[in-house]
């Protein structure tokens, strides 16, 4: 017997729920950028660590020495996306972050030509013209209210790429 479709639905609005919240509450925030993001990993680490102990009881999986590099660079990675998305919300707009934040169809639609030879619609191509027309209106607006500003897109849009 699975689960009732009930229960999913508000495991599904709470989840909504927090995303939905998770950029104003960090920017309500006085504490450094990294301090809020260590509360956050900390805070999501502890029901994912009772999942995890629960889900080694049932079906033990060791841990070779050859996954704990990759397992710790990858938890040095979340940190820094968190330290770069938690330092554009203290910089910049939630409203600019949150667009920055959310460009990745448009850098997918950009570099899949380019990276993995996979054709793209004109349609597509207008899309993302226009969303790039969007994000830049957006940025450039930012660049009378100063240098900080502007640094908090940046910081958004790096968080974005993924590029740390």
């Amino acid at each position: 017997m699975g689960t009732p479709r009930w229960q999913a639905y508000v495991v599904l609005g709470i989840g909504v729920s927090a995303v939905s919240w998770a950029a104003i509450l960090v920017r309500e925030a006085h504490a450094p950028a990294l301090v809020i993001a260590a509360y956050r990993l900390v805070l999501a680490a502890l029901p994912m660590g009772a999942l995890a102990i629960y889900q080694q009881r049932r079906r033990p999986e060791p841990v070779s020495r050859a996954s704990i590099g990759p397992l710790v660079l990858s938890g040095a990675l979340l940190a820094a996306h968190f330290g770069f998305w938690i330092a554009a919300l203290q910089r910049t707009s939630v409203v600019t972050a949150v667009v920055l934040m959310a460009t990745q169809p448009l850098i997918v639609g950009i570099a899949s030509p380019l990276l993995l030879r996979e054709p793209v619609a004109r349609r597509v191509w207008f899309a993302l013209a226009v969303a790039l027309a969007g994000t830049a209106t957006m940025t450039v607006a930012h660049v009378e209210k100063g240098l900080g500003t502007v640094t908090g897109d940046l910081l958004a849009a790096i968080y974005r790429a993924r590029l740390v």
